[in-house]
């Protein structure tokens, strides 16, 4: 039977031939395959591919460590051992490798295991059980774990994978299919199990093998639609493919997935022929497939187990959501659902979580979620400090899987990069073409809810802010349509998505036009400070003075009793040249008496530090006040003073703008104020007492940078903008958002007053 899972076409490869599989692996990564999974022993298909081979052959690497080495050559498909033996009971171990592949993977590591013991389900039920006990690394319970082939003490969990890893089981026996039935995600079968005296595949056989399964499944309260099934197949055993029929070919493969295959995986290392199905036979047996399924009315999707359905959420329509995302969709009672429910400040408990690959996905994703009636927050990698990215009992779009990196045309610098991408991984791309995109003080912010507001970073005074190297955007808006907007195209939403873009749509695709950069010097400077109010005076006037190739940023934390206030000073000169660097480094290091100093001579991507792996694990709800600022004059410098002894805020700091930011025509972009020299920023654990402290300083602001505040209110937001800004942007709401669906964030609400 079909069981409406979404089909996927991979490659086996040999763990031996290491060559040959990784070139193949990388084809079929190149050419949209969903999977590349690796077997200990050569196939007949793939000894016929290697000339060298003989039937004799067996394999001398590692699947494992094959495995991992071609997921680091490959970027988009999922990789995957068969199998890895349990027989010397250790799971645990097995577990923190599997999810260590899949982070450093980026979430493209599955699990198989199996043994070749005795007792294989008992064997099986333990070695999952602590797999995914290990994995839970949300709990604060040392793991102990007592049983007949595995004894764990009292030890720390984790790590968590990227994703919600799957676990496969496979085999043919009873006992493998009980097990599979029982415990597994995914069963898998061996073609060469299942021919016929004349070498055809046995559809019979494979039926009574998925009804054991099934019956299994049910036994335990499960339904049979949790497990995909997967089919390794020489390509020899397809009808027409050795003939290079496409029809016939495709044919064949449509049969399997309606026989209950959702996955084949081609034994082969032919890159001609891994192109020719994936060209010419893969696109017509999925249409083959999707006729069919309407034919017959199929329910699409993987089911969710029984666990995840009993803690849904009420009102929302899970099992209407979009085929395409449904095998994405993390949900309450997943066993990974605690990986996408924080963000890097903040915990969250939201009802679903959708996690689209394409654009299109996002439309769908978009047009379901306003039919729900719950709230929408849009996620881009979580580092926010609103916290606006995660929410309780609501959908997330999360966009990390939208991470695509692509030099356009190196000359010009221009770059495409996805909102899900983080900025540490954009700039390790740029850097071997010598060009960088300014980008905050962070690698581990994501794209998406940074270049939609602003982006204040090390060469802002040089370059100006991330927005002002956007050249074009790929957007989803609020009625599920793909547009684009430049100077030429849609010219107005492309105003507005520069400073305020959170309220207009979701870009799915930036285009940057990024400058050329050599190495820079980067600095942190570290003071003893008597006189706060004389440093922080001093310290506005030294970077008024400065050129423009010098950007320096300012941070500090709560008093210390009994020991002098420490300030860092921190930023990057816009050049290699050394005496340049400590001639436009002078002036700061004259502020105080330095306690430390760092300068160094780095690329912009060593300057912003490494990108965030895995998932965020944030539990707080720290609060902000953010305000923006032409001078910091002595008034200020004073009342920044008393907020910093008031103990209230236990993070402040200073970016330094102007220059190149300021250059740009306050109607050129939504973002304000473009003549702020100076953002300030103070983050504490009670907004009341926080905004108490805060007030003083606010007659000497004037607007504020949105990112880093988290008093969203009204007239809050409202009093971030200009007059003539507020209301091209409500006339803008007007027309691309009337609903409001893009409304947790930083809202400018359709009907708000002008």
């Amino acid at each position: 039977m079909d069981y409406g899972h979404y089909p996927i076409l991979g490659i086996s490869v040999p763990s031996d031939h290491h060559a040959q599989a990784l070139a193949a692996a990388q084809a079929a990564d190149r050419l949209g395959y969903g999977r590349v999974s690796v077997s200990s022993t050569p196939s007949a298909a793939q000894i016929l591919d290697d000339s060298s081979a003989t039937s004799t052959d067996v394999a001398s690497l590692d699947p494992w460590t094959a495995t991992a080495w071609i997921a680091g050559g490959t970027k988009n498909v999922k990789v995957r051992a068969d199998y890895r033996t349990l027989d010397q009971g250790q799971a645990m171990v097995l577990a923190r490798a599997a999810a260590s592949l899949d982070l450093l993977a980026d979430g493209r590591a599955e699990l198989a295991i199996t043994t070749h013991e005795d007792d294989v389900v008992d064997r099986l039920t333990e070695a999952t059980a602590i797999i995914r006990a290990t994995w839970d690394a949300a709990s604060r319970v040392p793991l102990s774990f007592v049983g007949d082939f595995n004894r764990v003490s009292e030890a720390p969990r984790g790590p968590a994978p990227a994703h919600a890893m799957t676990i496969w089981m496979g085999g043919v026996t009873e006992p493998e299919l009980v097990a599979a039935g029982e415990l597994a995600d995914g069963w898998i079968v061996n073609a060469q199990e299942l021919l016929t005296s004349d070498g055809t595949l046995d559809l019979h056989a494979l039926a009574q093998h998925l009804s054991t399964v099934d019956r299994t499944a049910v036994a335990m309260g499960r339904d049979p639609r949790e497990i995909r099934r997967n089919i390794t197949v020489n390509p020899g055993v397809i009808e027409g493919l050795a003939e290079r029929e496409a029809r016939r070919s495709a044919q064949a493969m449509a049969a399997l997935v309606g026989a209950g295959i959702a996955e084949i995986s081609l034994a082969t290392t032919d890159i001609e022929l891994i192109e020719f199905v994936a060209d010419q036979v893969w696109p017509l047996a999925l249409e083959l497939v999707a006729a069919q399924r309407d034919a017959d009315g199929t329910m699409v999707g993987v089911a969710k187990n029984i666990v995840a359905r009993a803690q849904r959420t009420s009102g929302v329509d899970y099992d209407s959501v979009p085929a395409q995302l449904r095998d994405r969709m993390v949900e309450p009672g997943d066993p990974h659902y605690g990986n996408f429910t924080s963000t890097y400040m903040r915990g969250g408990s939201p009802a679903l979580v959708l996690r689209p690959r394409t654009a299109e996905d996002v439309a769908a994703a978009v047009t379901w979620a306003k039919t729900q009636p719950v709230e929408l927050s849009i996620r881009s990698a979580g580092h926010g400090i609103s916290g606006k990215s995660t929410n309780r009992g609501g959908i997330i779009i999360d966009l990390r899987e939208l991470r695509e990196i692509e030099i356009i045309d190196e000359s010009a610098g221009l770059v495409r990069v996805g909102p899900g991408a983080q900025w540490a991984e954009v700039a390790a791309e740029l850097n071997p073409y010598s060009l960088a995109i300014s980008s905050g003080d962070s690698g581990s912010v994501g794209v998406g809810g940074l270049a939609t507001v602003g982006g204040i970073g090390f060469f802002s005074r040089d370059h100006g802010l991330t927005i002002d190297y956007i050249r074009a955007l790929e957007i989803v808006t609020a009625d599920g349509r793909i547009v684009r907007a430049s100077e030429t195209e849609n010219p107005e939403l492309f105003w507005g998505m520069r400073g305020a873009g959170p309220n207009f749509g979701i870009v799915t695709s930036f285009e940057f036009q990024a400058r050329k950069i050599g190495l820079i010097g980067f600095a942190q400077l570290q003071f003893a400070v008597d006189d706060l109010t004389t440093f922080l005076a001093d310290f506005g006037q030294v970077v008024e003075d400065s050129e423009r190739d010098v950007t320096m940023f300012l941070v500090m934390g709560k008093p210390q009793p009994g020991q002098p206030l420490i300030a860092q000073v921190y930023g990057a000169v816009n050049s290699s040249d050394a005496e340049v660097i400590v001639d436009r480094l002078q002036p700061f290091a004259n502020l105080a008496p330095m306690v430390g100093q760092t300068v160094y001579l780095t690329t912009y991507s060593g300057a912003i530090g490494a990108p965030h792996v895995g998932p965020q694990q944030g539990q707080g709800n720290p609060v902000s006040r953010a305000g923006a600022a032409r001078h910091i004059s002595r008034e200020l410098a004073r009342e920044i003073e008393v907020l910093i002894r008031s103990g209230q805020t236990y993070f402040f700091q200073i970016r330094t703008a102007g220059g190149a930011a300021s250059d740009v025509d306050e109607e050129a972009t939504a973002f304000s104020p473009r003549d702020a020299q100076f953002h300030l920023l103070a983050m504490g654990s009670s907004m009341p007492r926080l905004e108490r402290a805060w007030e003083p300083l606010a007659e000497h602001l004037s607007g504020y940078y949105l990112n880093m505040d988290t008093d969203l209110h009204p007239e809050r937001v409202r009093a971030a903008f200009t007059q003539a800004t507020w209301g091209r942007l409500v006339a803008l709401k007007q027309e691309w958002d009337p609903q409001n669906v893009f409304r947790d964030n930083f809202n400018i609400a359709p009907d708000a007053q002008v």
